[in-house]
Formats: C-alpha cells, sequence, structure tokens
C-alpha cells in the first residue's frame, strides 16, 4: 500500500502543496499537521484523486452507503 502511494506521489504532476481541503476549516490536529506539511499535502491530494476515481465506479446506491459509512 505504502509503495502504492508513493508511486501516485511521484506520478503525480507537481502542484502548490495544498491538501484536498480548506485548512482554514481543519478543526483537528491531524488536519492541521497535514496543512503545514508540504509532502503530507500533495500526499492528501493525490490519495483524494484515487478515492474519487475509485467512488465513480459505483453505483448510486453504493457511493451513498460508502458516503454514510465514511461520515461515522
Amino acid at each position: 500500500m505504502i509503495v502504492l502511494i508513493l508511486i501516485l506521489f511521484v506520478a503525480s504532476p507537481v502542484v502548490a502543496a495544498t491538501p484536498s481541503f480548506d485548512c482554514k476549516r481543519a478543526s483537528n490536529t491531524v488536519g492541521r499537521i497535514v496543512c503545514k506539511d508540504e509532502a503530507l499535502s500533495a500526499l492528501d491530494r493525490t490519495l483524494a484523486g484515487a478515492y474519487a476515481t475509485a467512488s465513480k465506479k459505483l453505483s448510486p446506491d453504493e457511493a451513498a452507503e460508502h458516503r454514510s459509512l465514511q461520515r461515522r
């Protein structure tokens, strides 16, 4: 898994090191750490892209269920 993340990170185009979320709204320690670290921000953006791609392959019902489980 780590190797896959590293491959995605190296293969992804260089974008401003901002995470996939608004740092002004980071409400927990992990979010604030990601916002302060360029490498973690880049990895977060890569992971968010992979998540979006995988989510598109779900049926509408599966997507709704998956979103519900993620919010718990």
